[in-house]
């Protein structure tokens, strides 16, 4: 039986992985797994339209990498106002990585 002092020890040399270690990688990760052609999906009149896994994916690496280039790092702040709508998932997503200082190595 390993001793727990052991087992921190281990924990400290193996890195956990951003991307299944955040709430933002673990849903990523599972929309890439899944790859469901109606991961989101958005009411325009009367017709629905689907966003595939991959599109959502790509949509959030595009606003993460804009928003860094931008200059957006760990520490500021910013606000995200919008009703219920794709694109508030899509900026959400690419808003929390860049917190935590690695958006261009979780999902990209």
């Amino acid at each position: 039986m390993a001793s727990a002092a052991a087992h921190k020890t281990r924990a400290i040399e193996e890195p956990v992985s951003p991307a299944s270690s955040s709430v933002p990688g673990l849903c990523l990760t599972a929309a890439l797994k899944h790859n469901k052609e109606d991961a989101l999906n958005q009411k325009i009149g009367k017709e629905w339209v689907h966003i595939p896994a991959e599109e959502f994916v790509e949509r959030v690496r595009t606003v993460a990498l804009g928003l860094a280039a931008l200059g957006i790092k760990p520490g500021d702040r910013i606000a995200l106002l919008s009703e219920n709508r794709p694109e508030w998932s899509i900026s959400d997503m690419a808003i929390h990585p860049l917190g935590f200082g690695y958006a261009r190595s979780v999902y990209f």
